[in-house]
């Protein structure tokens, strides 16, 4: 299991999509699924956070 960095402070899945390794073949879909408004809710969120990786 994978714990991202500032995971104590920071809710990547507000921002990020976590795709697990064994569905890397459906990522495009896994992409395509994500409807505009959530995409733009968290490209809002991560230029909130994106300090944090400065």
């Amino acid at each position: 299991h994978y714990v991202p960095p500032f995971s104590d402070v920071l809710n990547w899945k507000s921002f990020s999509v976590e795709v697990p390794v064994s569905e890397i073949l459906n990522l495009k879909n896994i992409l395509e699924s994500i409807s505009p408004r959530q995409y733009i809710r968290m490209q809002r969120r991560v230029v909130q956070i994106r300090r944090h990786f400065e």
